[in-house]
């Protein structure tokens, strides 16, 4: 599974505007949790810091590409 962060530009409630990744992916990894479901990140991740933020977080690994 892979979990992606992203903005909602036409959410009509002002408390559910971004859930970035870094916030998002402890909730998926929650949600998992006792299943053998691997979770993959992506999303705003640039760097090595970021991918060991993923990992930190509960991700199996992570997803790159380019823009």
């Amino acid at each position: 599974m892979t979990s992606y962060g992203r903005k909602c530009t036409n959410c009509s409630s002002s408390y559910y505007k971004e859930d970035g990744l870094m916030s998002l992916l402890p909730k998926v990894v929650d949600l998992v949790v006792g299943q053998d479901i691997p979770i993959s990140a992506a999303g705003g991740i640039v760097d090595r810091h970021g991918y060991v933020a993923a990992l930190a977080l509960g991700a199996r690994g992570i997803d790159l590409g380019t823009r």
